[in-house]
């Protein structure tokens, strides 16, 4: 009897080997990974999203795009932190 990872029942040795399900479990992880990977990546961007110094509300992309491509003199609303 085998336990193999990812399964929660024993297997016989043959039953392990024959892994009829394995490319379909491996596109599963990798959809989920990718998943993942991508709210991470969203949530960083927010953290970094500059708020405004008088009233507090986070930019929007707009806005951002606009600090992006000039100085941070021009704009004394943002806080870029």
């Amino acid at each position: 009897m085998w336990r193999r990872l990812g399964r929660k029942a024993w297997q016989t040795l043959s039953e392990a080997l024959d892994n009829p399900d394995g490319e379909r479990l491996y596109q599963v992880q990798l959809r989920e990974g990718r998943r993942r990977l991508a709210e991470r990546e969203a949530a960083h961007r927010e953290a970094q999203r500059p708020v405004c110094t008088r009233c507090g509300t986070k930019f929007t992309d707009d806005r951002w795009q606009q600090i992006r491509q000039s100085s941070p003199e021009r704009h004394p609303g943002s806080a870029l932190s």
